[in-house]
């Protein structure tokens, strides 16, 4: 099971309120017991199912990602992240139906809602964070053949320094635990 480490549940918290809804009432919408929504919002269970972050956005209606975001100290624009939808609206989903998403919003928040299980998986994973900047970096510079073969070879120098860092601290925590 892949699971989402960089989960922020106080975010489920702050948009129950926003809504007006009580943990029981979300607890209905996404199918998750109520005692599991508040380890959640609370931080007892830090690293949650890609599915069950995926229910929870779906019962939400926001992107997946409106949860990855660790900074507390920086109000997002919910706006951002937040989705049309299509079920009838009730008083509690004012904040859903006053929500004005800009059409390149919409799109990347529908074609994120829609990636393979396994490209959300990798995206979600701490680690990838260096992997999407180099794919964006490439997108940039797409029509320079000499741009690309720069940001290939710097990235792989970027890898290879890595993983030699990688061994030697492998290597040190080995050498200072293993008997004289």
């Amino acid at each position: 099971m892949i699971r989402v480490t960089r989960f922020n549940g106080a975010k489920i918290r702050e948009l129950r309120r926003i809504r007006g809804w009580s943990l029981e009432e979300l607890s209905q919408r996404s199918g998750l017991s109520i005692s599991h929504l508040s380890a959640l919002e609370t931080g007892n269970r830090k690293s949650p199912s890609v599915d069950l972050v995926y229910d929870l956005a779906e019962a939400l209606h926001v992107s997946m990602y409106y949860f990855i975001n660790q900074d507390t100290t920086t109000q997002m624009n919910i706006d951002m992240f937040t989705y049309p939808t299509e079920t009838k609206a009730t008083p509690s989903d004012e904040f859903t139906r006053n929500s004005s998403l800009p059409t390149a919003d919409e799109h990347m928040l529908h074609w994120t809602r829609t990636l393979r299980p396994e490209t959300l998986s990798f995206m979600l994973h701490e680690e990838a964070e260096s992997y999407l900047t180099f794919a964006h970096d490439l997108y940039e510079h797409r029509h320079s053949s000499a741009q690309l073969v720069q940001l290939m070879n710097e990235f792989i120098q970027k890898a290879n320094q890595s993983q030699i860092q990688e061994k030697e601290d492998s290597d040190s925590t080995n050498s200072s635990t293993s008997p004289l």
